[in-house]
Order: structure tokens, then C-alpha cells, then sequence
């Protein structure tokens, strides 16, 4: 798998990890941050300009590091798991929450995440929307996706963050992973066309990650999620009790452990070994946001702040 930890790290939010988080997360800073909002489509999406990125970056690192310590507590779990009595099915599906934790953890670090709006933050956003924009359209509550961007990349001191609704209609863990390879495929076209180093690796690392969650690209179905539902709810690929000694599915757990993401391999065929290609991917996604967290902790050094979570979790699994 080619190594795209180091490209993603180049992009986390700056001085994320520095300071301790704030506990409300992105809905508490939707009614106690300064922006000034700008309607882009009618009830459904709105720019929020104007954002000091350091007052942002604290509501942002309390989400990133619940998701982020939650990844690494559900891989080590279900790590914990697999040599005992043979058997895989939870392991299996622990190791799938890992990864769903572990990616929505790479996103919060980059400044890009799914929120659930409730009343409280749409009235607070709605009311300081009507203020700049008497005729904007409200917003209503629900999913939203945002992202912070900056006019300057080489000025991070000011960002906008825009907040757009989420479509319904598909459900949360396959709408999620659109989202997500949506967000990998983009970060790598923006580093080749900044000509950054190492993009073209990013560029093809990022579309063997989108290949192998999906059935064959973002437009198409999203592989990952459909094995998951057919372990969890139609118990298939022999992995609930009674399994066979044999079992493809016991074979996948027996070397699962954190490792560098990029020494993950996902070159299987999913059509013929599917449950070995789940347990990779699953493995892959959790190492990457692992991987990074380790390098986040590293300079993460203040009491109360996710370095000092993330040693006292490494500690306690051992």
C-alpha cells in the first residue's frame, strides 16, 4: 500500500493537540464562535468567513481526539480478542468500528467533518445569518458536512469554514463513506496540483483507499459498508460460531496488530476473498489514524491535552 500517513500529517490543523479540547465540540462552537455567515445555497448550505483558526482549532481537536481514542481502543480490543477460542465475528465487526472511528478521526484533523445540527445550534446559526442576510433561507437541523479552507495556504491565521447540508436518503455508515472518500480523493488532486512532494504516491495511495471501500469508484456503492452489514446481520463468511477450523475468516484475524499503515496490503481480489479483504482495510484505515495520532501525541505535551490521553490509553492496553 503506498504511503500516504506523512501527506496527510503536512495538512492537520495547526497547533492541533497544543491545547487541551473543548468538550462541546463543533455544535459548541456553532453557538459560541465568531464567524460571519454568507448564504451559497438556499437553506441547505451557508460560508462561514471571518473564523480566527486558533479559536476554532480547540472545539475541533475535542472531536478529533474522541473518534481518534475511540479507533485505537477498538482495534486493541478486538486485537485482544482474536487468539482467544476461535472465534471472529465480533473481532471482525470491532475492527470495522476502528476503522469508521479511525477515518472520521483523519478528517476532524484536517479541519473536515460530519456534524449532527440539533435546534439549539440551527436557531443560534439562523438568527446570526438573519442578521447579515435578512432574505437568506434558514437552515433546519440535521447531518451537515463541514470544511475549513483558507484563501491563503500560506496564511492559516484566518479561515473560513463552509457547512453544507447532507442528502438523505442512504444510510449513515454508507453516506459517511462517500463523504470520506470524496475528502481523500480531494486532498490528494489539491497536492498534485500544488505540486507538492510525494503527490503522485498520495494521488495513487489516495484512489487504491477509494477502491478498495467502494464497489469501483465514489459514484459507485460502497463495498466496506456491505460486508460489515452482511457479517452483523446475515452472519455470512463463516464467522459466527460454528466455524469452521479452516475458516478464511480466521485466517484474516491471525495477524492483525498495529503496524506502519503502509505495510497493510489490500492487492486481494474482493470478489474472491472478501472477508480477507475487509479485515485489511479495516486494519489499514485503523493503522493510518493511528499512525497519525501517534505523531500528534508526540508533540502534544500539556496536561489535559490528547498527547497525555493518548499515552495514558497506550499504558492502559498494554
Amino acid at each position: 500500500m503506498a504511503d500516504i500517513a506523512s501527506n496527510l500529517f503536512s495538512k492537520v490543523l495547526p497547533r492541533l493537540g497544543h491545547e487541551p479540547g473543548l468538550r462541546s465540540g463543533f455544535q459548541g462552537w456553532i453557538v459560541s464562535g465568531v464567524y460571519v455567515p454568507a448564504e451559497a445555497s438556499p437553506g441547505r448550505e451557508v460560508d462561514l468567513h471571518q473564523v480566527k483558526t486558533l479559536d476554532f482549532v480547540p472545539y475541533a481537536a475535542f472531536d478529533f481526539e474522541r473518534f481518534a481514542l475511540s479507533c485505537r481502543e477498538s482495534f486493541v480490543t478486538a486485537s485482544i480478542e482474536i487468539p482467544r477460542h476461535s472465534l471472529a465475528g465480533w473481532p471482525i465487526l470491532k475492527l470495522y468500528y476502528a476503522a469508521f472511528f479511525g477515518a472520521h478521526a483523519l478528517m476532524r484533523s484536517l479541519g473536515t467533518g460530519v456534524v449532527k445540527l440539533e435546534p439549539e445550534q440551527t436557531r443560534h446559526l439562523n438568527a446570526v445569518l438573519s442578521i447579515h442576510d435578512p432574505k437568506a433561507a434558514p437552515l433546519s437541523p440535521g447531518m451537515y458536512l463541514y470544511s475549513l479552507s483558507y484563501t491563503d495556504p500560506t496564511n492559516t491565521v484566518e479561515c473560513t469554514i463552509n457547512l453544507k447540508r447532507i442528502a438523505s436518503g442512504l444510510g449513515v455508515h454508507e453516506s459517511f463513506w462517500k463523504i470520506f472518500c470524496a475528502f481523500i480523493k480531494e486532498q490528494a488532486d489539491e497536492a498534485v496540483r500544488r505540486k507538492d512532494p510525494d503527490s503522485s504516491t498520495f494521488l495513487s495511495g489516495s484512489l487504491e483507499v477509494v477502491d478498495a471501500i467502494t464497489d469501483s469508484g465514489i459514484s459507485s456503492g460502497i463495498w466496506f459498508s456491505r460486508i460489515r452489514n452482511d457479517v452483523n446481520y446475515r452472519h455470512q463468511y463463516d464467522t459466527w460460531f460454528p466455524i469452521p477450523k479452516q475458516a478464511k475468516s480466521l485466517k484474516a484475524l491471525r495477524n492483525v496488530k498495529i503496524v506502519k499503515s503502509a505495510s497493510v496490503r489490500m492487492d486481494l481480489d474482493k470478489s474472491k476473498n472478501p472477508i480477507t479483504s475487509f479485515v485489511r482495510l479495516a486494519e489499514y484505515l485503523s493503522c493510518l489514524s493511528i499512525e497519525i495520532s501517534d505523531l500528534l501525541a508526540a508533540r502534544s505535551t500539556r496536561g489535559g491535552t490528547f498527547g497525555q490521553k493518548w499515552r495514558r490509553l497506550t499504558t492502559h492496553l498494554q
